[in-house]
């Protein structure tokens, strides 16, 4: 299985490492035709947190250039959860006004929007209810 992953052991993370450290809770597995993306932060039931999100569309966009690709599955790391959606702890500071939720709102509908581009079938690997936000990204083709 060929392993798509940057792991990065980081203390104390700023703002400009969020990115850095979002690309170990999104993991990238390919095994021939079939490619698997991870949300790799089983701690927090798989949580996204908006760096986790933009990390989530990148990879959905490069797997969306393999033209060898032939199913995608989306799974979450753990037995708990598949994931509950966002991170609400982070609403404070990345939500906590109009403009931001608004920026954070396009951050998920483009990664949506990518996940829902590919002319692959999406297979969403689930342990337990997903909530709308990870329902739509999963299936959704709108």
């Amino acid at each position: 299985m060929q392993r798509l992953t940057r792991h990065i052991h980081l203390t104390n993370v700023g703002p400009a490492q969020q990115r850095a450290v979002a690309a170990d809770y999104i993991l990238f597995e390919r095994d021939g035709p079939i490619a698997t993306i991870v949300l790799n932060r089983p701690e927090k039931l798989n949580a996204l947190t908006r760096p986790m999100w933009q990390r989530l569309g990148e990879v959905a966009r490069g797997v969306e250039s393999m033209d060898d690709v032939r199913c995608v599955i989306l799974r979450g790391a753990g037995e708990k959860a598949f994931s509950p959606g966002n991170d609400i702890g982070e609403f404070a500071t990345e939500r906590s006004n109009k403009a931001q939720a608004r920026d954070y709102g396009a951050t998920m509908h483009a990664t949506a929007h990518a996940l829902a581009r590919s002319g692959v079938p999406r297979i969403p690997a689930t342990w337990a209810a997903r909530s709308s936000a990870t329902q739509h990204m999963s299936f959704d083709d709108t």
